[in-house]
């Protein structure tokens, strides 16, 4: 790891942030993705990844079980990947009720047109249409078409006014 850390210096005038990295190890609970970790950074060339032990602190969340996510766009299988996108899109309907306190209607507009819709963009871009499609009935599974009907309620009434 040494090498790398000091190539990415040298070479690209990059630092490299490990507490912003993730270690995916699914399938085994995370308590005992830990302890492997640990003792393969302990056992395994420890001069070398010593410096990686600090990263391990558990409210740095850098071990992953399940759920993998890379620069915000989920990775995985179809249902992980589902869940995800309804989760988001659950996440994105509480923020736009929370843009009611804005009592500016051109302020909250813009709140909910360049913060509120980009984020759910930004995830259309990412994942696959087949997995972002939820039907426009079902209201325990939400998706991207609640996300839009959320924006255009709040939109209408302020807008009418």
């Amino acid at each position: 790891m040494h090498p790398i850390v000091r190539s990415f210096r040298q070479d690209a005038d990059l630092e490299v942030c490990l507490d912003k990295c993730t270690i995916y190890k699914p399938g085994i609970p995370e308590e005992r993705a830990h302890q492997l970790i640990r003792n393969c950074i302990l056992t395994i060339a420890s001069d070398t990844l010593g410096a990686l032990l600090p990263m391990l602190a558990p409210n740095l969340e850098v071990i992953q079980v399940h759920d993998l996510c890379v620069v915000g766009t989920p990775v995985g299988t179809s249902d992980q990947v589902r869940e995800y996108v309804r989760n988001k899109c659950g996440t994105i309907c509480k923020d736009v009720e929370t843009m009611r306190i804005c009592s500016d209607p051109l302020i909250r507009y813009h709140l909910l047109k360049f913060c509120m819709n980009t984020r759910l963009s930004f995830l259309s871009r990412n994942v696959t249409p087949d997995n972002l499609s939820t039907s426009n009935t079902d209201p325990v599974h939400i998706g991207p078409v609640h996300v839009d009907q959320k924006i255009v309620k709040e939109v209408l009434p302020q807008e009418t006014l």
